[in-house]
């Protein structure tokens, strides 16, 4: 029935949410694969299959990764999936970084930020609070540390806002390098 379909893709929606928040990419796969599969052509849910499943080439297959990040992008875009855009470039700002292409990584950043501007989510203040905080890393890489200082402390400030422990901590962990470095 359709509230069953409903149900799964919800289900699966929030499998694929946990796995990604705790990088188990292998355990991801198979849920966002078969959230692809059920989800309809264009809904917000199969926008979300789209990142989910670039999540999960995010180490194997660096070209399917970006492959299904664009998708997702495009998606997202004639859809105004202005929250799962924002997701899609902090996905993209991390593997930038991960593949030491500090020069690029803040741009999608910028824009993610720049999508969800008028938002005021939960949802949306958490991937602000991310956002904020590897710019500050990406910043710090680059030895610009008063850049790095500045997102850091926005990052906080939203860490602290949703009283989100692991990001406090990875806040303050990334601005005692920067003050470190000041």
């Amino acid at each position: 029935t359709d509230q069953n379909k409903s149900r799964r893709i919800e289900t699966l929606a929030a499998l694929c949410k946990l796995f990604t928040q705790n990088s188990q990419r292998d355990s991801l796969a198979p849920y966002a694969s078969e959230l692809a599969a059920i989800a309809d052509p264009g809904s917000r849910f199969k926008a979300l299959a789209l990142y989910y499943q670039a999540h999960s080439f995010y180490r194997s297959d660096t070209a399917k990764f970006f492959q299904y990040t664009e998708e997702s992008i495009i998606m997202c875009r004639e859809n105004n999936y202005r929250e799962i855009l924002a997701l899609n470039f902090l996905g993209l700002g991390v593997k930038l970084r991960t593949l030491n292409r500090y020069n690029r990584a803040a741009a999608p950043l910028i824009e993610g930020l720049e999508s969800i501007k008028e938002i005021n989510s939960k949802e949306a203040d958490e991937i602000r609070a991310d956002i904020f905080s590897l710019l500050s890393a990406i910043y710090h890489n680059q030895g610009n540390y008063t850049q790095a200082l500045e997102y850091g402390l926005e990052g906080l400030r939203f860490a602290e806002f949703l009283n989100d422990k692991s990001r406090k901590v990875k806040s303050y962990n990334n601005l005692s390098g920067v003050y470190g470095e000041l």
